[in-house]
Protein backbone atom coordinates (compact mmCIF):
# COMPACT_ATOMS: atom_id res chain seq x y z
CA UNK A 1 0.00 0.00 0.00
CA UNK A 2 0.84 3.52 -0.98
CA UNK A 3 2.43 5.51 2.13
CA UNK A 4 -0.44 8.11 1.22
CA UNK A 5 -2.98 5.91 1.72
CA UNK A 6 -5.45 7.47 4.35
CA UNK A 7 -5.19 6.98 7.51
CA UNK A 8 -8.17 5.66 9.63
CA UNK A 9 -9.66 7.19 13.16
CA UNK A 10 -8.95 4.81 15.91
CA UNK A 11 -11.04 6.07 18.93
CA UNK A 12 -9.87 5.24 22.19
CA UNK A 13 -12.79 4.15 24.58
CA UNK A 14 -10.55 3.49 28.01
CA UNK A 15 -12.41 2.11 30.99
CA UNK A 16 -16.08 3.60 30.28
CA UNK A 17 -17.05 2.38 33.11
CA UNK A 18 -16.16 4.66 35.41
CA UNK A 19 -17.25 8.27 33.09
CA UNK A 20 -20.29 9.71 34.28
CA UNK A 21 -21.66 9.14 31.16
CA UNK A 22 -23.78 5.85 30.44
CA UNK A 23 -21.55 3.71 27.85
CA UNK A 24 -24.81 4.45 25.55
CA UNK A 25 -24.01 7.84 25.71
CA UNK A 26 -20.69 7.68 25.43
CA UNK A 27 -21.28 5.58 22.09
CA UNK A 28 -23.50 8.09 20.98
CA UNK A 29 -21.67 11.08 21.18
CA UNK A 30 -18.81 9.14 18.73
CA UNK A 31 -21.26 8.68 16.22
CA UNK A 32 -21.91 12.45 16.21
CA UNK A 33 -18.68 12.58 14.93
CA UNK A 34 -18.55 10.02 12.88
CA UNK A 35 -21.63 10.99 10.99
CA UNK A 36 -20.46 14.82 10.61
CA UNK A 37 -17.19 13.17 9.46
CA UNK A 38 -18.76 10.98 6.48
CA UNK A 39 -21.30 13.91 5.71
CA UNK A 40 -18.20 15.70 4.59
CA UNK A 41 -16.30 13.36 2.85
CA UNK A 42 -18.43 10.62 1.39
CA UNK A 43 -15.89 9.61 -1.24
CA UNK A 44 -13.24 8.83 1.17
CA UNK A 45 -14.96 7.92 4.26
CA UNK A 46 -13.63 5.02 6.18
CA UNK A 47 -15.02 3.77 8.99
CA UNK A 48 -13.35 4.88 12.50
CA UNK A 49 -12.13 1.91 14.63
CA UNK A 50 -13.28 1.99 18.34
CA UNK A 51 -11.35 0.16 20.91
CA UNK A 52 -12.99 0.30 24.21
CA UNK A 53 -12.67 -1.30 27.72
CA UNK A 54 -15.12 -1.56 30.31
CA UNK A 55 -18.40 -2.27 28.57
CA UNK A 56 -19.60 -4.75 31.22
CA UNK A 57 -23.52 -4.26 30.98
CA UNK A 58 -23.23 -2.89 27.33
CA UNK A 59 -22.82 -4.50 24.10
CA UNK A 60 -22.16 -1.75 21.66
CA UNK A 61 -22.71 -3.15 17.81
CA UNK A 62 -20.57 -2.42 14.67
CA UNK A 63 -22.79 -0.22 12.10
CA UNK A 64 -22.25 1.06 8.73
CA UNK A 65 -20.49 4.47 10.29
CA UNK A 66 -17.94 2.91 13.20
CA UNK A 67 -16.04 -1.06 13.62
CA UNK A 68 -16.76 -1.01 17.53
CA UNK A 69 -14.40 -3.92 19.46
CA UNK A 70 -14.58 -3.95 22.64
CA UNK A 71 -11.24 -5.86 24.00
CA UNK A 72 -12.60 -5.98 27.90
CA UNK A 73 -15.82 -5.83 29.38
CA UNK A 74 -14.31 -4.86 32.34
CA UNK A 75 -11.51 -1.92 33.80
CA UNK A 76 -8.38 -3.06 32.81
CA UNK A 77 -4.73 -1.09 33.63
CA UNK A 78 -3.56 1.20 30.54
CA UNK A 79 -0.75 -1.95 29.91
CA UNK A 80 -3.28 -4.70 29.13
CA UNK A 81 -5.03 -2.01 26.89
CA UNK A 82 -2.22 -1.16 25.07
CA UNK A 83 -1.41 -4.95 24.41
CA UNK A 84 -4.32 -5.51 23.38
CA UNK A 85 -5.23 -2.35 21.38
CA UNK A 86 -1.74 -3.60 19.13
CA UNK A 87 -3.43 -6.71 18.81
CA UNK A 88 -6.30 -5.57 16.91
CA UNK A 89 -4.39 -2.86 15.02
CA UNK A 90 -1.55 -5.09 14.00
CA UNK A 91 -4.22 -7.50 12.09
CA UNK A 92 -5.68 -4.56 10.21
CA UNK A 93 -2.02 -3.33 8.69
CA UNK A 94 -2.61 -4.97 6.01
CA UNK A 95 -5.63 -2.44 5.23
CA UNK A 96 -4.56 0.55 7.25
CA UNK A 97 -1.05 1.04 7.28
CA UNK A 98 -0.94 4.23 9.87
CA UNK A 99 -3.75 5.79 11.75
CA UNK A 100 -5.13 8.72 13.40
CA UNK A 101 -5.04 8.03 17.24
CA UNK A 102 -8.13 9.85 19.16
CA UNK A 103 -7.65 10.01 23.20
CA UNK A 104 -10.28 11.88 24.90
CA UNK A 105 -8.17 13.33 27.99
CA UNK A 106 -4.23 13.41 28.37
CA UNK A 107 -3.65 10.97 30.68
CA UNK A 108 -4.16 6.88 29.84
CA UNK A 109 -5.46 7.44 26.63
CA UNK A 110 -2.63 10.31 25.93
CA UNK A 111 0.35 7.68 27.16
CA UNK A 112 -1.66 4.65 25.35
CA UNK A 113 -2.14 6.39 21.86
CA UNK A 114 1.41 8.11 22.43
CA UNK A 115 3.22 4.43 22.91
CA UNK A 116 1.12 2.88 19.73
CA UNK A 117 2.34 5.83 17.65
CA UNK A 118 5.86 4.22 18.40
CA UNK A 119 4.48 1.17 16.31
CA UNK A 120 2.94 2.74 13.62
CA UNK A 121 5.05 6.13 13.44
CA UNK A 122 3.38 7.42 10.57
CA UNK A 123 0.48 7.76 12.44
CA UNK A 124 -1.38 11.04 13.61
CA UNK A 125 -2.37 11.96 17.31
CA UNK A 126 -5.54 13.97 18.86
CA UNK A 127 -5.60 14.57 22.32
CA UNK A 128 -9.20 16.23 23.51
CA UNK A 129 -8.91 18.80 26.76
CA UNK A 130 -11.23 18.98 29.20
CA UNK A 131 -11.30 20.92 32.44
CA UNK A 132 -9.79 24.74 32.76
CA UNK A 133 -6.29 23.72 32.17
CA UNK A 134 -5.16 26.34 34.64
CA UNK A 135 -6.32 23.86 37.39
CA UNK A 136 -3.52 21.73 36.64
CA UNK A 137 -1.19 23.97 38.50
CA UNK A 138 -3.31 22.98 41.93
CA UNK A 139 -1.52 20.75 44.06
CA UNK A 140 -2.22 17.47 43.51
CA UNK A 141 -0.43 14.05 42.14
CA UNK A 142 -3.26 14.05 39.53
CA UNK A 143 -2.52 17.41 38.11
CA UNK A 144 1.16 17.00 38.29
CA UNK A 145 0.87 13.77 36.31
CA UNK A 146 -2.03 15.64 33.80
CA UNK A 147 0.93 18.22 33.24
CA UNK A 148 3.72 16.65 33.39
CA UNK A 149 2.81 14.38 30.87
CA UNK A 150 0.69 16.66 28.34
CA UNK A 151 4.22 18.46 28.31
CA UNK A 152 6.64 15.79 27.81
CA UNK A 153 4.27 14.52 24.77
CA UNK A 154 3.53 17.74 23.69
CA UNK A 155 6.29 17.40 20.64
CA UNK A 156 4.40 13.86 19.19
CA UNK A 157 0.59 15.79 19.37
CA UNK A 158 -0.30 16.74 16.10
CA UNK A 159 -4.05 18.31 16.76
CA UNK A 160 -5.09 20.02 19.84
CA UNK A 161 -9.23 19.45 20.32
CA UNK A 162 -10.19 22.35 23.03
CA UNK A 163 -13.83 22.58 24.17
CA UNK A 164 -14.00 26.74 24.25
CA UNK A 165 -12.38 29.80 22.85
CA UNK A 166 -11.36 30.69 26.18
CA UNK A 167 -9.90 27.72 26.97
CA UNK A 168 -7.75 27.67 23.56
CA UNK A 169 -6.86 31.02 24.31
CA UNK A 170 -5.70 29.78 28.30
CA UNK A 171 -3.66 26.86 26.74
CA UNK A 172 -1.81 29.22 24.52
CA UNK A 173 -0.72 31.50 27.64
CA UNK A 174 0.71 28.32 29.24
CA UNK A 175 2.26 26.63 26.98
CA UNK A 176 4.09 26.30 23.40
CA UNK A 177 1.34 25.44 21.52
CA UNK A 178 1.91 27.88 18.57
CA UNK A 179 2.80 25.38 15.85
CA UNK A 180 0.17 22.80 16.54
CA UNK A 181 -3.23 22.45 14.37
CA UNK A 182 -5.20 23.52 16.97
CA UNK A 183 -9.27 23.12 16.32
CA UNK A 184 -12.45 23.70 18.96
CA UNK A 185 -15.37 21.77 19.48
CA UNK A 186 -17.50 21.39 22.55
CA UNK A 187 -18.67 18.09 24.05
CA UNK A 188 -21.99 17.48 21.85
CA UNK A 189 -25.17 18.27 24.13
CA UNK A 190 -28.28 16.70 23.51
CA UNK A 191 -30.10 19.51 21.90
CA UNK A 192 -33.99 18.40 22.69
CA UNK A 193 -35.77 21.19 24.21
CA UNK A 194 -37.13 21.07 27.71
CA UNK A 195 -39.76 22.44 30.04
CA UNK A 196 -39.91 22.99 33.46
CA UNK A 197 -42.28 21.41 35.58
CA UNK A 198 -41.69 23.02 38.41
CA UNK A 199 -44.73 24.36 40.90
CA UNK A 200 -44.71 28.30 40.37
CA UNK A 201 -45.14 28.50 44.21
CA UNK A 202 -41.93 26.42 45.01
CA UNK A 203 -38.48 27.54 44.62
CA UNK A 204 -36.01 24.85 44.10
CA UNK A 205 -32.17 25.28 43.40
CA UNK A 206 -30.55 22.66 41.43
CA UNK A 207 -27.26 21.27 42.12
CA UNK A 208 -25.56 18.95 38.60
CA UNK A 209 -22.15 17.66 39.09
CA UNK A 210 -19.25 15.73 40.90
CA UNK A 211 -19.81 16.87 44.63
CA UNK A 212 -16.33 17.63 44.51
CA UNK A 213 -14.25 20.94 45.96
CA UNK A 214 -13.74 21.62 42.04
CA UNK A 215 -17.68 21.92 42.07
CA UNK A 216 -17.33 24.66 44.63
CA UNK A 217 -19.69 22.46 46.79
CA UNK A 218 -19.22 24.38 50.01
CA UNK A 219 -19.30 27.99 48.57
CA UNK A 220 -23.17 26.48 46.90
CA UNK A 221 -23.86 24.92 50.71
CA UNK A 222 -23.36 28.88 52.07
CA UNK A 223 -25.07 30.30 49.14
CA UNK A 224 -28.16 27.62 49.34
CA UNK A 225 -28.21 28.45 53.24
CA UNK A 226 -28.82 31.99 52.61
CA UNK A 227 -31.60 31.31 50.43
CA UNK A 228 -34.27 29.60 53.16
CA UNK A 229 -37.28 29.96 51.24
CA UNK A 230 -35.64 27.73 48.50
CA UNK A 231 -36.16 24.13 48.18
CA UNK A 232 -32.82 22.15 47.34
CA UNK A 233 -32.16 19.36 44.11
CA UNK A 234 -28.87 18.01 44.27
CA UNK A 235 -27.55 15.72 41.77
CA UNK A 236 -24.46 13.93 41.60
CA UNK A 237 -21.93 12.15 43.88
CA UNK A 238 -18.23 12.54 45.04
CA UNK A 239 -15.73 12.56 47.54
CA UNK A 240 -17.42 15.41 49.34
CA UNK A 241 -21.10 13.79 49.12
CA UNK A 242 -21.52 12.83 52.62
CA UNK A 243 -20.36 16.07 53.77
CA UNK A 244 -22.62 18.14 51.28
CA UNK A 245 -25.27 16.13 52.70
CA UNK A 246 -24.81 16.88 56.20
CA UNK A 247 -24.20 20.52 55.55
CA UNK A 248 -27.29 20.90 54.08
CA UNK A 249 -29.91 17.93 55.51
CA UNK A 250 -32.96 19.63 54.17
CA UNK A 251 -32.08 19.27 50.68
CA UNK A 252 -33.32 16.37 48.40
CA UNK A 253 -29.92 14.07 47.47
CA UNK A 254 -30.50 12.32 44.26
CA UNK A 255 -27.00 10.65 44.49
CA UNK A 256 -25.41 9.47 40.94
CA UNK A 257 -27.75 8.80 38.05
CA UNK A 258 -27.09 8.11 34.49
CA UNK A 259 -26.60 11.02 32.01
CA UNK A 260 -30.35 10.76 30.85
CA UNK A 261 -31.34 10.49 34.18
CA UNK A 262 -29.56 13.51 35.01
CA UNK A 263 -31.41 15.89 32.16
CA UNK A 264 -34.59 15.21 33.06
CA UNK A 265 -33.67 16.78 36.80
CA UNK A 266 -33.25 19.99 35.40
CA UNK A 267 -37.11 20.25 34.66
CA UNK A 268 -37.63 20.30 38.62
CA UNK A 269 -34.98 22.97 39.08
CA UNK A 270 -36.47 26.76 39.03
CA UNK A 271 -33.06 28.24 38.93
CA UNK A 272 -29.81 26.21 38.28
CA UNK A 273 -26.37 27.35 40.49
CA UNK A 274 -22.90 26.57 39.38
CA UNK A 275 -20.13 27.32 42.09
CA UNK A 276 -17.43 25.64 40.04
CA UNK A 277 -14.24 28.23 40.33
CA UNK A 278 -12.68 26.68 37.29
CA UNK A 279 -15.04 26.12 33.77
CA UNK A 280 -13.90 25.84 30.65
CA UNK A 281 -17.15 25.03 28.85
CA UNK A 282 -20.24 24.22 31.54
CA UNK A 283 -21.73 20.93 29.91
CA UNK A 284 -24.64 21.33 32.58
CA UNK A 285 -24.49 25.32 32.52
CA UNK A 286 -25.85 24.43 28.47
CA UNK A 287 -27.99 21.40 29.71
CA UNK A 288 -30.14 23.39 32.34
CA UNK A 289 -30.36 26.49 29.45
CA UNK A 290 -31.84 23.93 26.78
CA UNK A 291 -34.10 22.84 29.41
CA UNK A 292 -35.49 26.48 29.84
CA UNK A 293 -34.08 26.52 33.68
CA UNK A 294 -32.34 29.83 33.87
CA UNK A 295 -28.32 29.57 35.45
CA UNK A 296 -26.56 31.33 37.98
CA UNK A 297 -22.55 30.99 37.74
CA UNK A 298 -19.40 31.74 39.04
CA UNK A 299 -17.57 33.99 36.43
CA UNK A 300 -15.24 31.64 34.36
CA UNK A 301 -13.78 31.66 31.46
CA UNK A 302 -15.92 28.89 29.64
CA UNK A 303 -19.19 31.00 30.15
CA UNK A 304 -18.42 34.43 28.79
CA UNK A 305 -19.54 34.25 25.42
CA UNK A 306 -22.86 33.23 26.96
CA UNK A 307 -22.74 36.16 29.61
CA UNK A 308 -22.86 38.61 26.96
CA UNK A 309 -25.43 36.82 24.53
CA UNK A 310 -27.96 36.15 26.70
CA UNK A 311 -27.90 38.30 29.74
CA UNK A 312 -31.62 37.52 30.95
CA UNK A 313 -31.49 33.87 31.71
CA UNK A 314 -27.80 33.44 33.14
CA UNK A 315 -26.24 35.36 35.07
CA UNK A 316 -22.38 35.47 37.07
CA UNK A 317 -21.37 36.50 40.94
CA UNK A 318 -17.70 36.97 42.14
CA UNK A 319 -19.36 36.94 45.89
CA UNK A 320 -21.61 34.70 47.73
CA UNK A 321 -24.31 37.73 48.49
CA UNK A 322 -24.12 38.78 44.86
CA UNK A 323 -24.65 35.10 43.84
CA UNK A 324 -28.47 35.17 46.58
CA UNK A 325 -29.06 38.26 44.53
CA UNK A 326 -28.87 36.89 41.06
CA UNK A 327 -30.47 33.44 42.18
CA UNK A 328 -34.05 35.64 43.65
CA UNK A 329 -33.86 38.07 40.42
CA UNK A 330 -34.05 34.72 37.75
CA UNK A 331 -36.76 33.09 40.15
CA UNK A 332 -38.84 35.49 39.80
CA UNK A 333 -38.32 36.60 35.77
CA UNK A 334 -36.54 35.61 32.97
CA UNK A 335 -36.47 36.97 29.64
CA UNK A 336 -38.40 33.72 28.18
CA UNK A 337 -37.66 34.25 24.87
CA UNK A 338 -33.58 33.92 25.61
CA UNK A 339 -34.46 29.99 25.50
CA UNK A 340 -35.62 29.71 22.12
CA UNK A 341 -32.60 32.23 20.82
CA UNK A 342 -30.19 30.42 22.94
CA UNK A 343 -31.48 27.19 21.40
CA UNK A 344 -30.95 27.94 17.93
CA UNK A 345 -27.84 29.45 18.70
CA UNK A 346 -26.31 26.09 20.20
CA UNK A 347 -27.70 24.14 17.41
CA UNK A 348 -25.76 26.34 14.56
CA UNK A 349 -22.31 26.27 16.99
CA UNK A 350 -22.15 22.97 17.20
CA UNK A 351 -22.99 21.84 13.99
CA UNK A 352 -20.45 23.81 12.85
CA UNK A 353 -17.55 22.86 15.22
CA UNK A 354 -18.20 19.39 14.54
CA UNK A 355 -17.73 20.41 10.92
CA UNK A 356 -14.33 22.08 12.08
CA UNK A 357 -12.96 19.19 14.02
CA UNK A 358 -13.71 16.03 11.52
CA UNK A 359 -12.25 18.69 8.66
CA UNK A 360 -8.90 17.89 10.68
CA UNK A 361 -9.40 14.19 10.33
CA UNK A 362 -7.91 12.24 7.20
Amino acid sequence: MSSLAPRRVVLLLYNVGTDAFSPQEIVDRQLSYVKKFREISPGSFIRPLVLASGFAEFNPNSNDLIEIRVISKRDINPFEFLIRSLFVLRRLVPRSRHFLFVAGNPLQPLAISLILKIFFPNSRLQVSLHGDLRAWFDKGLKNLAKRSLFLMSLPKIDLLRFVSEPQLQTAESLFKINNKGKVVCPIPVNLTKGSRLVDNSVNRLGFVGRAHKERGVFEWVEIAKKLPEFDYLVVGDGPEFKEFRTSLPSAQFMGKLSHSQTLSMYAHMSVFLNCAPYESYGLSIREALLAGVPVVTRKTAGVQDLLHKFPGIIKSYSTVDEAVFYVRELALTQELSQFEHFYNYIKDKQDLSLQRLVSNWP
